[in-house]
C-alpha cells in the first residue's frame, strides 16, 4: 500500500507530464505547468518533511529505551 503523499506525488507528476505532452506556449499554458511544478515541489517537500520527522521520532524513542535499560 502507497503512502497517500507518495500517491499525490505521482499523481502530481502524471499531471505535470500530460501538460507538457499537450505543450502550448501560451501564456496560461505556461503558467499552469509553473503551477503543477509547484504543486509537485510542495508534495515532494511534504513527503521529505514526514520522512525527517518520522526518522527524528523513531530517534526519540530509540533513545528512551536505551536510557531506561
Amino acid at each position: 500500500m502507497q503512502h497517500p503523499q507518495a500517491a499525490h506525488v505521482d499523481e502530481q507528476l502524471t499531471r505535470l507530464r500530460s501538460s507538457e505532452a499537450a505543450s502550448s506556449s501560451s501564456s496560461s499554458s505556461i503558467y499552469q505547468r509553473l503551477s503543477n511544478l509547484q504543486d509537485l515541489h510542495d508534495s515532494l517537500d511534504k513527503m521529505l518533511r514526514l520522512s525527517i520527522t518520522n526518522k527524528a521520532l523513531s530517534q526519540v524513542q530509540v533513545e528512551k529505551l536505551l536510557d531506561g535499560s
